[in-house]
């Protein structure tokens, strides 16, 4: 009778340490899927400020010289340089370039802080501009 107890005490102790293990791999498991998930998130936020962007030039454009019009930018952290020359919008963040290109000459500056902000897009004789409000 009192091997009978042994065992049952030995496989709930088993059952435990079983359980801590399988606990630890989920929760390893659930950070990452976090970490990956808000890498994805920052990199959507700089795409869609891109595509804002973009279509804002291309509106404005559109309209002719002398017509302008503002948009909301996110950006994330991690945003190394901007640059707007030519018929590209390109922004480094983390050693990866995300680019916007365009079928008439841009010009004009983005700030390259974490943050939102507004960004005044106006069209010009010659181009398009770009300049943070």
């Amino acid at each position: 009778m009192k091997k009978y107890v042994n065992n049952k005490g030995q496989v709930a102790t088993e059952y435990l340490f079983l359980m801590a293990v399988l606990l630890g791999i989920i929760a390893i498991i659930a950070g990452y899927s976090f970490l990956t998930y808000q890498e994805t998130v920052k990199m959507q936020n700089l795409n869609s400020s891109l595509n804002a962007l973009g279509n804002a030039a291309k509106y404005v454009k559109a309209t002719g010289s002398g017509n302008s019009i503002l948009t909301k930018i996110i950006l994330p952290e991690g945003i190394t340089s901007s640059n707007i020359s030519g018929g590209k919008i390109t922004i480094a963040r983390n050693g990866t370039d995300f680019t916007n290109t365009l079928d008439f000459n841009l010009s004009g500056t983005l700030p390259i802080e974490q943050g939102v902000y507004t960004i005044r897009v106006y069209a010009t004789d010659n181009n398009v501009s770009f300049q943070a409000i």
